[in-house]
């Protein structure tokens, strides 16, 4: 079974497009780039997509550059909801784990943010301001998600900061 995509155009890329152009598809071996040969009998491209395209994102395990780091983070293991210009070039958003990541697709390329602040319990107590960030281009299917963290204007004697990576992963 194989599914297509919203059309998201990307300067000749399509991600669920129409006949005769190249287009994304999902299907039970993966995503791939079909070539721009006609749709088959039987099989139906769906109409050019306009307004919102959503997709549904699994989350890898968030990755810390040091041991012993805590994250404030929601995001590592979790499935969400990823939504979309159709066209490639508007708002964009993220619901995963109980908080939105927002921002904006330009291009194919999307660019969300979410931050946080806390306050750490060992050591010196110190209020950590986080930065979020997922990028990446649907096309590819999967996207980045990376923090990091720092000190609190006025914050002194605090402990190392933390980055962390995970890959989010565009189910088919």
């Amino acid at each position: 079974m194989r599914r297509w995509i919203a059309p998201l155009l990307l300067g000749g890329l399509a991600l669920g497009c129409w006949p005769e152009v190249d287009r994304y598809v999902i299907g039970d071996d993966g995503v791939r780039l079909t070539d721009a040969g006609p749709i088959e009998e039987g099989e139906d491209a769906g109409p050019p997509r306009m307004g919102t395209c959503t997709a549904t994102i699994q989350a890898g395990e968030a990755r810390a550059n040091l041991d012993g780091c805590f994250l404030d983070e929601t995001i590592s293991n979790q499935v969400g909801t990823f939504s979309f210009d159709c066209q490639g070039n508007g708002a964009a958003r993220l619901s995963i784990g109980g908080v939105t990541y927002s921002g904006s697709i330009s291009d194919g390329l999307v660019h969300l943010e979410h931050m946080t602040s806390y306050q750490n319990t060992g050591g010196a107590m110190c209020t950590w301001n986080t930065f979020q960030t997922v990028r990446g281009y649907p096309t590819s299917g999967t996207l980045e998600w990376r923090y990091r963290e720092q000190p609190a204007p006025g914050e002194l004697g605090c402990a190392n900061a933390c980055n962390a990576l995970a890959e989010l992963a565009i189910l088919p």
